[in-house]
């Protein structure tokens, strides 16, 4: 029996053990996220490989064209032939392509370009990977916060149940009041449960975000909702300023401007194509047992082709190019322009619940005073259910603004670091 008891023992603790160790891993800040995000994301990997491509052209463009050896034998007798030694000829040359026009340091310069424009674009996509996760972070903790509003005011309704129950036994009250209590209880676990369930599709959705769509079980943040901390520089900074800013950090900006540089290189190489490139071939031969020497030479001759062709497409990618960095200067205005505006308004939003115009008590706090005071009346006697339970009404639903709103303000500021590209990214 002894044995027995000591078994369960070990098994027990080997299955606290796991579960403590599961539960202790599912503990994630935002920076955990972030790092998971750029290490598991399936279009960051992607983009990885697009780099590595990019540098295998690099080194294509900067090979040379193999030289090429012929070899010849003349005079060779047919099978039953008499076979003379002095009858045979063999010859060996070794031709040796010649680029003219700068080909090569063309195409390596097209190359470098183009691998630039590769890990811009990597960039940007960790950027953007990154902005999905903290969005997607900012509404699970306001779900968090939504689900412990809602068990609060679950719990409220709980004791209300309970001391109403008391007071009707004492004949106090009577029993529509005590149903009324338990009516607005079973309301207030309905919302608890419907918190819960948004809270489950925004935990799936940052799982989604960071790229670990398959792991089935349900994450805990280890932070609390608050409002970030922002650069002290935007409260003095004007639209032009953010704008500024932005072109000179934006990867997609860089982009454009490196797209426009590789064309332009693409151009000088497709220009120098037009020359034809010479091959000069030395020969050695034997004829009659005697050795001889001598070399030819390649000129294509470019009567019906010029790479009139490829040079047209060239000069329409450089037009293209440039009407590309317009179009994405334009978007990047109107996108810090939306972004600014949208932080200025959530910031005035979140200081509106925290404070008045004139620096007194905010709308969050006006409402807890109201609540507290009409808990208190109606446990005196002095207040009415129904206007017990407007005033916690009241209250429940300007903190769940104040929630809101304080995950938009958080939002908001995501979105202008974002669009200014302020935030530096590593993907090494």
């Amino acid at each position: 029996m002894t044995i027995r008891y000591f078994l369960v023992f070990l098994c027990c603790l080997g299955t606290f053990s796991r579960a403590s160790a599961q539960f202790s891993t599912q503990f994630l800040s935002l920076k955990n996220l972030e790092e998971q995000a750029l290490k598991r994301n399936l279009g960051l990997l992607s983009g990885r490989l697009d780099i590595r491509q990019a540098e295998a052209d690099i080194v294509s463009a900067g090979l040379r064209p193999n030289p090429v050896a012929t070899l010849n034998a003349d005079i060779l007798p047919l099978p039953g032939e008499r076979f003379s030694p002095n009858d045979k000829q063999y010859g060996l040359s070794v031709a040796l392509p010649i680029e003219l026009g700068n080909k090569r340091e063309y195409r390596l310069e097209t190359a470098q370009n183009l691998a630039l424009v590769q890990k811009s674009q990597l960039y940007h996509a960790a950027r953007q990977t990154l902005l999905a996760v903290r969005l997607a972070f900012f509404d699970v903790l306001g779900a968090q916060e939504q689900v412990a509003i809602a068990t609060a005011n679950r719990d409220t309704y709980q004791k209300l149940v309970a001391l109403n129950g008391t007071r009707f036994k004492a004949a106090q009250i009577s029993q529509t009041e005590l149903s009324r209590s338990e009516l607005a209880f079973d309301q207030a676990e309905l919302q608890r449960r419907e918190t819960e369930l948004t809270l489950a599709k925004a935990e799936r959705a940052l799982l989604l975000a960071v790229g670990n769509a398959d792991n089935n079980e349900r994450i805990v943040i280890g932070e609390r909702l608050q409002a970030l901390q922002t650069d002290t520089s935007w409260g003095r900074a004007t639209t032009e300023t953010f704008l500024k800013r932005a072109l000179e950090a934006r990867y997609d900006v860089q982009t454009a401007k490196m797209l426009r540089s590789s064309a332009e290189a693409n151009q000088r190489l497709q220009e120098a194509n037009a020359l034809p490139d010479v091959s000069i071939a030395p020969e050695i031969s034997m004829q009659q047992n005697a050795v001889l020497y001598g070399f030819t030479g390649v000129v294509p001759l470019p009567f019906n082709n010029r790479n009139e062709g490829e040079r047209q497409k060239a000069l329409v990618r450089i037009e293209q190019t440039q009407r590309q960095i317009s179009l994405v200067e334009y978007a990047l205005r109107n996108e810090v322009q939306t972004a600014a505006a949208e932080y200025e308004m959530r910031q005035n939003a979140l200081q509106r619940y925290r404070s008045d115009v004139s620096g007194q008590n905010g709308i969050l706090s006006k409402a807890a005073n109201i609540k507290s005071a009409s808990e208190i009346a109606y446990k005196a006697g002095s207040l009415s259910l129904l206007e017990l339970l407007d005033a916690v009404r009241v209250y429940n639903e300007v903190y769940k603004s104040y929630i809101d709103a304080l995950t938009l303000f958080n939002k908001s500021v995501a979105t202008l670091t974002f669009a200014l590209g302020s935030d530096v990214v590593s993907i090494e």
